[in-house]
């Protein structure tokens, strides 16, 4: 090795910079991170989800860990493009839900996901697997015109729900600006729910265990 790669990589051992900087490429690696959540599910939805399987308005209770890959790259003339893959792996439980489709108006896909104060009651239905599966990319980051503003400031990334820590959100503010989008979500492998949602070249689209589907133009 020549004398002045090996001042160099001493030097990044000093600073404490990741070594893909190198590369202008950031990699963020994370495991086991605490996933939990519930979400609403009613049969007059465009997508009802578990909710056609078992004929009846459903909550299920999603609690499991999430791994991911972060990856941050910084181009020539200082834009930036952010991409990530992650798995959830976790218990679904479908509990029936009381008082359902009372003053609620109907939804076009998936609804928000929340943190119950307590555990929902109900009679539980069901408890399965589940698979959660995420590839996507946002260029131009740096640019509040184009960002998906994905990123978060720990430097995890993610599309679908954040869960955990006391809220369940979704981990885009501005989803419109995501690039590129491939995501699973499975109950029980395909045969309880299935939804798929991707963006690409612009277009949304959403994707259900029944058939049901939707693209944005």
């Amino acid at each position: 090795m020549k004398k002045g790669l090996v001042f160099l990589f001493a030097a990044l051992l000093v600073t404490g910079l990741p070594l893909s900087a190198l590369a202008g490429t950031d990699v963020y690696h994370f495991k086991d991170e605490a996933v939990s959540f519930c979400q609403d599910y009613y049969l007059f939805d465009m997508i009802p989800g578990p909710a056609a399987e078992f004929n009846q308005d459903v909550t299920v209770c999603y609690v499991g860990t999430r791994q991911s890959t972060v990856r941050v790259k910084t181009n020539k003339d200082g834009s930036k493009d952010l991409g990530w893959n992650s798995v959830i792996h976790g218990t679904a439980t479908i509990k029936a839900l009381s008082g359902g489709g009372t003053n609620v108006m109907a939804a076009m896909t998936l609804r928000a996901p929340y943190v119950p104060a307590q555990e929902p009651s109900g009679e539980v239905l069901f408890e399965g697997n589940l698979q959660v599966e995420e590839v996507a990319q946002d260029d131009g980051i740096s640019n509040p015109e184009t960002d998906g503003a994905c990123l978060q400031p720990d430097n995890k990334a993610m599309f679908g729900i954040r869960g955990g820590l006391g809220y369940a959100e979704y981990g885009c503010w501005n989803p419109a600006n995501v690039d590129y989008l491939m995501h699973h979500w499975k109950i029980n492998g395909n045969s309880v729910f299935f939804f798929k949602y991707t963006i690409k070249d612009g277009v949304h689209c959403f994707e259900d265990t029944r058939g049901t589907s939707y693209c944005s133009n």
